[in-house]
């Protein structure tokens, strides 16, 4: 499923936080937004959503504007998963993950629906925590189970914002594993706003890096994460190594600050 984006801007009051950002995600694609607090990744991912409302531009799911879409047909397209939520009411995991049913079922949820959501809980490591009250979660658990719902939507695209900020090492890419098998099995298009590179180089196809606003540059992790590329967009100078075909940041140290520009 093919998503294009088109000169979408976004404005709180005079301020702009998007600028004319133009991409597209095709089938089974993973695309990683990167870049430094502030750049607009989240609001992007909410202007997709149609959380937000752009100031102007468009955006299209196989030609089709969502502006024109039912909220129903959203909700089987798009699987969301914010960086933070907080939950008013009191519900179990299981009860908050089989919220990712909701646009499959009608007045009672049958048992492949209850079966759905008890995989999901098994892959995610959640099971044993199917009972336990969502806001008696730590971080990480609260973040793996807003992950296991947006995927029990059986989504077309999924828009991750820091899917991984809140997890331990070892959940961080059993997640992100988990992610990749589905684009594999299902031909799901991701679009995720991360910022740890090192996870973005092993597990996107694209990044995409937006400063102040902006879309500075695109492609591959082999083509894209360069020193220079770090040294505009993050103002730090750093080593690239490549291991395993992926490349491998180390970080040095902080310089003045980089005039904005196209990194070429």
């Amino acid at each position: 499923m093919s998503i294009q984006v088109d000169n979408l801007h976004f404005n709180y009051g005079k301020t702009t936080v998007l600028g004319d950002i133009t991409l597209q995600v095709t089938d089974g694609e993973i695309v990683s937004l990167v870049g430094p607090n502030g750049a607009g990744k989240s609001t992007l991912l909410k202007c997709m959503n149609r959380i937000l409302k752009p100031s102007r531009g468009t955006v299209r799911v196989d030609g089709q504007d969502i502006r024109a879409m039912e909220m129903k047909r959203m909700a089987r397209l798009f699987g969301y998963v914010p960086q933070t939520t907080i939950s008013a009411f009191p519900a179990t995991v299981f009860d908050t993950v089989l919220l990712g049913r909701r646009p499959y079922v009608g007045w009672t949820v049958g048992d492949e629906h209850r079966e759905i959501v008890y995989d999901m809980l098994i892959k995610m490591d959640l099971d044993h925590l199917a009972l336990r009250q969502f806001n008696a979660l730590s971080g990480g658990e609260q973040q793996r189970a807003l992950i296991a719902r947006a995927l029990v939507q059986e989504p077309r695209v999924l828009l991750l914002d820091e899917p991984t900020s809140n997890l331990d090492l070892k959940h961080q890419l059993e997640v992100l594993d988990h992610v990749v098998d589905i684009v594999k099995q299902k031909g799901v298009s991701v679009l995720m706003a991360i910022h740890d590179l090192n996870l973005a180089a092993q597990y996107s196809d694209r990044l995409v890096f937006l400063k102040k606003s902006r879309i500075v540059m695109s492609g591959t992790p082999a083509e894209t994460l360069l020193p220079r590329t770090i040294r505009t967009v993050y103002d730090v100078d750093a080593i690239v190594n490549h291991d395993a075909d992926h490349p491998h940041i180390v970080p040095r140290r902080v310089v003045k600050e980089t005039p904005l520009q196209m990194v070429k």
